[in-house]
């Protein structure tokens, strides 16, 4: 007589902790498991899998009339016990002589439930075996977690990803974040969290900058959040933040509970590690010298090595990704790839306990300086644009190479060429301060006279030009003339002579201007630059200011036509654009207001393309003088007050602070104020200032209409608006002062990204776009 067994309701252990956020993810997986017998949920270690698949389970739990069962493999040592295991855990005696699998398929063949298998990366092939079985009964759904995920036939993979911090512009549904600190999910587990050992603890205007940048600091990674927590009753969130560089030994918890990979971040961090390959885990320690994203092409050219070829770190890539322990990001056609800081730092520990720190760091380092010294010779032909993209993601491994050269001995004169070479960066992208905080790091670290360090001079002279720094850039570019006559490079004179002559027109010295502008141009010449380097260009513009202030407009013109035919030839865009901003100045001033439009907004397109800050702005000027000029006042003063952020932002004085250029805008801006009176003036500048960025180059294109500009609505000063915490205060009132948001953290003592957090929290309160709004509101209400 055979015994019949029957299903209970299922065994799932008592929530003891709130389940926090996560509803849009909560809701998708739900919805996926009504549509796919098998989810699978994937993600690095800490991230919160088996929470989310428990909390799942239980809101699901009614369709499942045969109920649903955990089982929990993180303490199976032998794969061959799965089956075991999961018997066991929908309580089922095992009394079949026969084939265990096959007994427990046939038992559930006409049962409807829900196995949550948890923990399955360490036993993956017991478990694609077991799974599929399973799945041969039809009223049985798997809901698994694992670093990787099954690969079995109908399976849904669902990664999961840290939890939303501020700072940060998406949450889990992908939507922006616009609300306070306290709102994102990351802090709001860590503040209950910390109430449980913390009574009355609350994120309050005193600790929100604190928290805010600890939840950063730990990736967001609910795991890292809750041990955090636990500290709290001995430090507070600065300590902590303070500390964190050592996460793995601050980080540990003694509660009895918790699974040991869960005791301490760095159990969790151990074992995703020991589930790697050996070339894997060789991979992992290597990839750690990485601070930002790479593609493959990096990884096999830094990683390779003992222990690691160069044709395997592909499938190790591979394996990696699979685990969870590195995330693929698409970017256009090319997969770049990341990994989170808290596993970066486990893989740096692992890299200096292999003794390969320094020589991986170096590598990293020689890796990005070949980038860039072939990029800088590609920079004035037809791959430029292919470069100017290449380059925007990798800010931090720059900085991670620059900082090796500024930190390990003998290596700051290799610093100043990657550095100098990196004068693209700097300037078409719009990094100019980034660029003169490296290159004077590194050009007092390395003082003996060298090409790299002419180069470097006189490429911080072209900043400090920029910048309106007038005195930095003269002893810039004249130190860099008595390196380069020292080391005899002929090149680099001629291009701080070139700076020299900018200098001498800034400071209305036209003839010195016209003379050095003539030098400069004659060396190019000779030394072949003019075809082939884009800053020599710039002495055409050059000359075609010297002869503009002569009054010599057809002589300006015919040297702006000469450098844009040859960056045609050359299929240089950028410094194109700039010829192109100069020969519409040439036309306008020759009455060809048609033809002077056109050039300028061609030039205006290219910068904005390029995200050139100061092209940008001397396009929109242009433009506003062009206004003018057909007699539409409203619209030139909505452009002279669109252009006045983009001055801030570059932290410069207005069109450089160059008199001549002054000129123009001053007699631009008294035909407008005289055709429209005062207020009618002062309304229309207003109007310009509220644009956003992109609003204003759309506007100044006409891609908007002219009339209607979109303008954000802030709040009159009367009016009632959500209050700014006394730090957002201080913030919106040195923003009003025109600070960016690096002098913001500089003068607060703060992190740029919580400056940059604070600023778009007082945007989001004031439903204000720019900048510029909170200056009008601040100034409002005083």
């Amino acid at each position: 007589m055979s015994t019949v067994f029957h299903v209970r309701g299922g065994q799932l252990p008592t929530e003891t902790t709130s389940f926090v956020g996560r509803r849009q993810m909560s809701a998708e997986v739900k919805k996926r498991l009504s549509t796919s017998r098998l989810v699978t949920l994937t993600g690095p270690p800490g991230v919160g899998k088996t929470r989310l698949a428990l909390h799942v389970a239980r809101e699901v739990r009614r369709a499942f009339p045969d109920g649903v069962w955990l089982v929990e493999l993180a303490q199976l040592q032998d794969s061959a016990m799965l089956v075991s295991a999961v018997t066991a855990a929908l309580e089922l005696p095992d009394q079949s002589a026969g084939e265990p699998l096959t007994a427990l398929v046939e038992f559930l063949a006409d049962k409807r439930l829900l196995i949550v298998l948890d923990n399955c990366e360490h036993v993956l092939g017991a478990a694609v075996a077991v799974v599929s079985a399973l799945l041969g009964a039809p009223g049985v759904r798997v809901l698994a977690t694992s670093r990787e995920w099954l690969r079995v036939t109908g399976e849904q993979a669902f990664p999961v990803p840290p939890l939303a911090v501020p700072g940060v512009d998406s949450s889990d549904d992908g939507r922006a974040q616009d609300h306070g600190v306290a709102e994102y999910e990351a802090v709001t587990l860590l503040e209950e969290r910390a109430v449980a050992v913390l009574p009355g603890f609350r994120v309050d205007q005193d600790n929100e900058e604190a928290v805010a940048r600890l939840c950063r600091q730990l990736d967001g990674l609910p795991l890292a959040i809750e041990l955090a927590a636990v500290r709290l009753r001995m430090l507070s969130p600065e300590q902590i933040s303070q500390r964190i560089e050592d996460r793995f030994q601050l980080l540990t918890t003694k509660h009895r509970g918790a699974p040991a990979r869960h005791q301490t971040l760095r159990a969790a961090a151990e074992w995703s590690f020991d589930l790697c390959s050996p070339a894997e885990q060789v991979l992992w320690a290597r990839l750690s010298v990485f601070a930002g994203e790479f593609d493959l092409e990096a990884a096999e050219q830094v990683c390779d090595g003992a222990g690691l070829a160069e044709e395997d770190i592909l499938d190790a890539v591979s394996g990696l990704v699979e685990k969870s322990v590195v995330s693929p990001v698409q970017r256009g056609t090319t997969m770049w790839y990341r990994m989170l800081e808290t596993i970066r730092q486990y893989g740096r520990e692992q890299l200096a306990a292999r003794g390969e720190e320094t020589l991986l760091r170096r590598r990293h380092r020689d890796y990005y300086l070949a980038v860039v010294k072939q990029a800088d010779a590609e920079w004035s032909g037809p791959q430029q644009w292919k470069w100017w993209q290449w380059f925007q993601s990798q800010n931090p491994n720059l900085w991670a190479a620059l900082d090796f050269c500024c930190t390990e001995p003998g290596q700051a004169r290799t610093g100043l060429l990657l550095t100098g070479a990196l004068w693209f960066h700097w300037i078409g992208s719009a990094f100019v301060r980034d660029g003169r905080y490296w290159l004077d790091r590194l050009l007092a670290l390395s003082r003996e006279p060298s090409q790299e360090r002419a180069r470097a001079l006189w490429v911080r002279g072209w900043i400090a030009m920029i910048q309106g720094d007038l005195p930095n850039a003269e002893r810039a570019s004249q130190e860099a003339i008595e390196v380069a006559d020292h080391v005899g490079d002929r090149a680099a004179k001629a291009h701080a002579t070139h700076w020299l002559g900018w200098h001498a027109w800034f400071c209305d010295d036209t003839a010195r201007a016209s003379e050095l502008a003539e030098q400069a141009l004659a060396e190019f010449r000779a030394t072949g630059q003019l075809s082939t380097f884009s800053p020599a260009l710039l002495s055409f513009n050059l000359l075609a200011s010297v002869h503009f202030a002569r009054g010599d407009f057809e002589r300006a013109g015919e040297a702006c036509a000469e450098g844009r035919s040859i960056c045609e030839r050359a299929g240089e865009e950028w410094q194109s654009a700039s010829m192109r901003w100069y020969l519409g100045h040439a036309r306008r001033l020759a009455g060809d207001i048609q033809a002077a439009e056109e050039e300028a907004r061609a030039a205006l397109r290219i910068k904005r393309k390029f995200n050139d800050t100061l092209g940008v702005a001397l396009g929109i000027e242009q433009l506003g003088l062009v206004a003018m000029d057909r007699g539409d006042a409203k619209r030139a003063a909505r452009l002279f007050g669109a252009v006045e952020p983009l001055w801030k932002l570059l932290g410069s004085s207005p069109l450089l602070n160059a008199s001549f250029w002054l000129r123009w805008h001053r007699d631009g801006e008294r035909q407008a104020r005289n055709a429209l009176g005062d207020q009618a003036y002062e309304k229309a500048y207003r109007q310009g200032t509220q644009l956003g960025n992109e609003q204003a180059v759309s506007y100044a294109l006409s891609e908007q209409a002219p009339a209607t500009p979109t303008l954000a609505k802030v709040p009159a000063a009367g009016s009632a608006l959500p209050v700014l915490t006394r730090r957002e205060q201080e913030v919106a009132n040195l923003v009003t002062q025109g600070l960016s948001n690096k002098d913001i953290a500089e003068a607060l003592v703060i992190s740029q990204r919580t400056a940059e957090t604070h600023v778009e929290h007082i945007l989001s309160k004031l439903g204000a776009t720019s900048r510029v709004q909170i200056a009008t509101w601040v100034r409002d209400r005083l």
